[in-house]
């Protein structure tokens, strides 16, 4: 199939309805030496020869289940089971123009409904919108919903927050210069509670707290939680971003104190991709539901006494004056929400908390087999789940390429994220970890030392 263009008569009949002389002349104002005369492109081939050529390249790829892999720092690979895609591949939601509307089918919104609820449950939250671009844009929203809500121009962030959110969290408030952002010292590899205190303020609007953390460690839930009841009577936000798996196990960040939950929901229902679709999720408690961006689907009665569902509290510029509107920028992920809702109605409460605990478990096998080998050392001793930051001897990047050079995706090389964290591998295992390829890996670890250390 071939591109075909306007005709000349067409292009000239354009040109004359707007009065413009030429084609040329619509670009007038860009510097000439700015606009590119002709693209070097190769000769046009036949289908079935691009067919081959984008064939052979893709094979290049290796896709995450063909390799062992043991990377993490926030993109997690997890089973998804067929029903997700089986029910995401209906032509009704997989080809459904993307549900702004109120005219939103009744199935849409339902599944909308459902997946807010689930949120809910999940992060022990009253409230939950109906999605957000991915966890960083969740995170930075929240922040500004703070802003905006306490008028105050502060925000404290745990130095173990994802390093990309806060990235995400400076552009939106243009690094500092409209609200001014203050990291949180770690101690042991957790938020240090005793600089927390120190730094609240009059002029705190929120505080955003990652647990686990982005280094893999659980946070000190319970001294948080004191400080999050001194913090309450200055009047700001508690933010807290979660990773979903985790909340399987540990205290959900309602039941933290949190006024807002936040994070990333892909490792709900959605296979570790190249760099996505990802899934942000936000939950408040019930008196910050109004000041929640995007939008939300609600239940109620039509005219017949029967349950119907609409689009409610739209606060997006979509549906409202752009001056007026919580936020500018936040869309529904309603397909990968959807992914969220049938995964979680698939494996249940029981089968959610079943698949924390495998995640606990491969990951402490990994983290123990790693650091009884000579070198290698946890970053910290503290509690973990999922992944857990390690001292590699010979630094990071070293053992990466290492292990590449064995056919096995590598954990992160934190120091890509701080200097300080150079010689730092974040190894992660989840359930679709098996014991032979954590075994084979360790194997790797030992010749890798012997060979590029010192001797066993």
């Amino acid at each position: 199939m071939k591109y075909i263009p306007h005709t000349g008569e067409e292009i000239e009949e354009m040109l004359k309805s707007i009065g413009a002389e030429s084609v040329d002349s619509l670009f007038s104002d860009i510097p000439r030496d700015k606009i590119i005369s002709s693209l070097n492109l190769p000769p046009g081939i036949s289908e079935q020869e691009v067919i081959r050529k984008l064939t052979s390249l893709a094979e290049k790829n290796k896709v995450s289940h063909e390799t062992p892999g043991f990377l993490g720092a926030g993109a997690y690979r997890h089973f998804v089971p067929s029903v997700v895609d089986a029910v995401l591949s209906r032509s009704e939601f997989y080809s459904a123009y993307t549900p702004y509307q109120a005219e939103a089918s009744q199935g849409i919104l339902q599944s909308i409904f459902e997946y807010q609820t689930l949120i809910c449950k999940l992060t022990g939250m009253d409230a939950s919108n109906a999605s957000h671009y991915d966890g960083a844009t969740a995170c930075a929203e929240a922040g500004i919903m703070a802003v905006n809500a306490t008028r105050k121009k502060e925000i404290l962030y745990s130095g173990a927050l994802h390093p990309e959110y806060v990235r995400v969290l400076k552009t939106y408030f243009r690094d500092g210069k409209e609200v001014k952002l203050r990291e949180i010292p770690l101690k042991d590899g957790i938020t240090s509670v005793f600089d927390l205190e120190k730094m609240i303020g009059k002029d705190t609007a929120g505080i955003i707290i990652q647990n686990p953390n982005c280094l893999g460690f659980i946070e000190q839930a319970v001294k948080i939680g004191g400080i999050i009841k001194k913090a309450k009577t200055k009047a700001l936000y508690i933010i807290a971003v979660t990773e979903p798996h985790s909340l399987g196990l540990l205290k959900t960040p309602g039941d933290c104190g949190a006024d807002i939950a936040v994070g990333e929901g892909a490792s709900l229902g959605m296979p570790v991709s190249f760099g996505g679709p990802y899934l942000g999720f936000m939950a408040v408690k019930n008196k910050y539901l109004r000041k929640m961006p995007g939008r939300l689907v609600g239940q109620t009665i039509d005219a017949d006494g029967k349950t119907a569902y609409c689009l409610t509290l739209q606060t997006r510029e979509q549906h409202i004056r752009r001056e007026k509107a919580v936020s500018n920028i936040c869309t529904n992920q309603a397909l990968c929400a959807l992914a969220a809702t049938v995964y979680l109605s698939y494996v249940g409460k029981e089968g959610f908390k079943e698949i924390a605990m495998r995640n606990l478990e491969k990951s402490h096998y990994l983290i123990h087999r790693i650091v009884e080998l000579p070198g290698f050392e946890m970053y910290q001793e503290s509690p973990f789940f999922n992944e857990c930051a390690i001292k590699c001897p010979g630094g990071a990047e070293k053992v990466e390429r290492y292990l590449r050079k064995k056919g096995i995706t590598p954990g992160f090389c934190a120091g890509r994220w701080k200097e300080e964290w150079k010689d730092v591998m974040i190894f992660c295992a989840t359930e679709v970890n098996t014991k032979k390829e954590i075994d084979d890996m360790i194997g790797c670890l030992e010749v890798y030392y012997r060979e590029e250390v010192g001797v066993v």
